[in-house]
C-alpha cells in the first residue's frame, strides 16, 4: 500500500548513504586483518555495515535472521572468528558462502560497474517483442580492488512509471545479454534497490560500455621471493619469503582473473605449506602474494588432474 511505502524507500536510501559514506571516505584494504591506523576507520564500521546488509539480500530475511539467532546463541560469551559466522551461516542457509566472504571479507575493495543498453524495436528479427540487450562489465582496479566479484544483481526497466525488475549473476569481468518485453521500455537502472556496494557508470549505447583486461604485472615489483609447483595434481607447495614489514596476503586466482582461495593473511617474513586442493578444476592458475598498497608478485601453476 502506498501509505506503507516509506518503510522500503527509508531502508534503501538508508543503505545507499552508509554504502556512498564508504565509497567516498573508506579504504581499500580488506575487512579481515585491517590496519592498525584504520582499525576504527569508516571501512570498518560503514563497509562492514554494507557487507552485512549485501549478505542479507544474498541469504533472504528468513535465513539471514535464523543464522544471527544461531550465531548469537552457539557462541555466547565465547571469542569468535570469521569462519565461525561463517560456518553457521552456510549450515543455516543450507548454501556455500566461500565466494561471498572471498571477496568481501577477505578481499580488498569493491566492484566498479559500468553498463549501457540498446532497445531493439519489435522488427528486430521479425519478433513481436522490444528486445533489451544490456552489457556489465567489471572495471575495478585488479591491483588495488578484488576480481571479479560474483553477486546476484538486479537491472530495473521502465516504461511509463511501471518497473520489471531482471535477475541475473554477475561473476565475470564483461557479460552481454538480452531479454524480450511486450513494451517499449524508456529507462533502465543497475541495482535499483542499493542492494551491491559498488561505483556505478552508465553509458548510453551498449557499445561503449568497455571490457577489462585481466592485469597480469603488478603495478610494483616487491621485494619478495614467491615459488610454487609448476605442476601438480592434489597437493601444491608453496614458498615465499617476505623482507617487508607490510602485511601480506596469498591468494590463488583462476586465468580469468578471479580469485579462487585466500590462502594467507598476515606479516610473516618466512612462508611454507602445503595445500590439498582437490576439488580444483584441471587447468592453469596463478598464486599471488600480494602488499596491502597493491603491489604484488606472481607465478603460474597447473592442476593437470
Amino acid at each position: 500500500m502506498w501509505e506503507e511505502k516509506y518503510g522500503q524507500e527509508g531502508y534503501d536510501a538508508y543503505a545507499r548513504w552508509i554504502m556512498d559514506l564508504y565509497l567516498e571516505y573508506g579504504q581499500r584494504h580488506p575487512l579481515y586483518d585491517p590496519p592498525w591506523s584504520d582499525l576504527f576507520g569508516v571501512t570498518t564500521y560503514e563497509k562492514g555495515g554494507s557487507v552485512m546488509h549485501m549478505l542479507r539480500q544474498v541469504l533472504g530475511d528468513s535465513a539471514f535472521f535464523a543464522g544471527l539467532k544461531e550465531y548469537g546463541w552457539r557462541n555466547a560469551n565465547e571469542a569468535v572468528i570469521t569462519d565461525d559466522f561463517q560456518d553457521v551461516m552456510e549450515e543455516v542457509a543450507d548454501q556455500d558462502l566461500d565466494w561471498f566472504f572471498d571477496a568481501w571479507i577477505y578481499g580488498p575493495g569493491h566492484p566498479h560497474y559500468e553498463t549501457g543498453w540498446r532497445v531493439h524495436p519489435p522488427s528486430y528479427q521479425s519478433s513481436a517483442a522490444y528486445e533489451v540487450e544490456f552489457a556489465v562489465s567489471q572495471m575495478q582496479n585488479q591491483s588495488q580492488h578484488y576480481y571479479p566479484f560474483r553477486m546476484p544483481a538486479e537491472i530495473g526497466i521502465y516504461h511509463d512509471g511501471a518497473e520489471e525488475i531482471i535477475s541475473f549473476i554477475d561473476s565475470i569481468g564483461y557479460q552481454r545479454f538480452s531479454v524480450e518485453v511486450d513494451y517499449e521500455p524508456d529507462s533502465f537502472l543497475f541495482d535499483p534497490a542499493n542492494k551491491i556496494l559498488c561505483e556505478l557508470v552508465y553509458h548510453d549505447d551498449i557499445d561503449d560500455v568497455p571490457q577489462p583486461g585481466i592485469a597480469e604485472q603488478p603495478v610494483a615489483a616487491i621485494g619478495a621471493n614467491l615459488a610454487a609447483d609448476a605442476l601438480f595434481t592434489d597437493l601444491l607447495h608453496v614458498r615465499f619469503s617476505n623482507p617487508g614489514s607490510e602485511p601480506i596476503t596469498l591468494s590463488l586466482y583462476d586465468a580469468s582473473g578471479r580469485r579462487v582461495k585466500v590462502f594467507y593473511q598476515g606479516k610473516t617474513r618466512e612462508f611454507y605449506r602445503v595445500y590439498p586442493l582437490h576439488e580444483l578444476a584441471a587447468g592453469v592458475y596463478f598464486v599471488r602474494l600480494e602488499q596491502a598498497s597493491g603491489s604484488y608478485t606472481s607465478v603460474k601453476t597447473v592442476k593437470i588432474r
